[in-house]
């Protein structure tokens, strides 16, 4: 992913290696000796015209960043983690510590998440004293590549801005009308609005950069009619028991997090209650239902099949993901 200095920011859509150019949309970058992991910061020079830019850019000449046909903008590189697209349990991301842009605030307390896209909307942060009683909301989209070797998750606001985000006293649930006005504060998308992922995109960035499709008034209107949110907190779901075909056969103990998307992939299933020392994974797309009310979920699996899959490994990687699904006789 890429950030600017003023917030916008993106995917990196395409990338190549001879002179490290890469596309993002429209948006041309050098990356620097072809290295494309980690996050790139942009400061704002005056404009050129991209041809030019582009010629520069392959003989060598100053790093440059096309941006929405606005000009062109010098680029840094700042190697945060060799990771991208990293699945974490949020247990693990829960012990990062959280670093703005002119320093350190506190960690995660919690992950909201809504219940029908499974995916993480807001980081909700412990600052210890600093802005005590209130609670403090992060959009995935101003969050960096979780840097797990320094034990850092970086976020792209300054103190500052952090603390001029809307108030939200700490017993006050996150309703769709402050999410409105603070997605408006921080110049987002509604990522409700637009039928993607992420507004009209897939990731988190993309609520930053997709402009031209934001929401006229009249449409802003109908979207906050609609007063359930379906946000739920990842603490307080972690321990549901979990009902398999033919009967009970865990808890969930944890929640597997695709950092790309920052949607909910898996859910840790901890079966020591019937089968000693083991922990398996659970698919969210196997959830076939959920009772908040009992506190359970359903899934589509007996438990056999459950009780004879592999126990889960870390870290988890593509290739053990395949093979559990293959144990399972379905494809990832």
């Amino acid at each position: 992913g890429w950030q600017a200095s003023d917030g916008m920011g993106g995917r990196l859509q395409r990338f190549t290696h001879t002179g490290g150019i890469v596309l993002a949309g429209n948006r041309l970058i050098n990356t620097c000796s072809g290295v494309s992991y980690g996050r790139m910061l942009c400061s704002t020079p005056p404009a050129d015209d991209p041809e030019t830019a582009l010629q520069q850019v392959q003989n060598g000449g100053e790093s440059k960043c096309y941006s929405d046909g606005t000009g062109f903008a010098s680029i840094q590189t700042e190697y945060v983690s060799k990771g991208v697209g990293m699945y974490i349990r949020v247990s693990e991301l829960k012990n990062l510590t959280i670093s703005s842009l002119d320093g350190d605030i506190g960690r995660c307390r919690d992950f909201l998440f809504d219940d029908e896209q499974w995916t993480v909307r807001y980081l909700e942060l412990n600052t210890s004293r600093w802005l005590l009683g209130r609670r403090v909301l992060v959009s995935p989209a101003v969050v960096g590549i979780p840097d797990l070797k320094n034990s850092r998750l970086p976020v792209n606001l300054t103190r500052t801005a952090i603390e001029e985000a809307p108030g939200l006293d700490k017993d006050q649930p996150v309703s769709r009308q402050y999410e409105a006005t603070y997605a408006q504060h921080f110049g987002q998308m509604y990522y409700w609005w637009g039928g993607g992922l992420w507004g009209t995109g897939s990731y988190p960035g993309d609520i930053v950069t997709s402009r031209e499709a934001v929401p006229s008034e009249g449409q802003k209107e109908v979207e906050l009619d609609h007063e359930n949110n379906h946000l739920r907190s990842a603490e307080e779901v972690i321990g549901y028991g979990t009902h398999a075909t033919d009967g009970d056969i865990g808890e969930v103990s944890d929640f597997v997090v695709d950092t790309d998307t920052w949607t909910i992939t898996f859910a840790a299933l901890d079966t020591r209650r019937w089968l000693p020392g083991k922990e398996v994974l659970l698919p969210i797309s196997w959830v076939s239902g959920i009772s908040w009310v009992d506190r359970t979920f359903k899934v589509d699996v007996t438990k056999d099949s459950i009780q004879a899959a592999p126990e889960m490994e870390e870290p988890l990687t593509v290739e053990t993901i395949v093979a559990y699904y293959a144990h399972f006789g379905r494809q990832a």
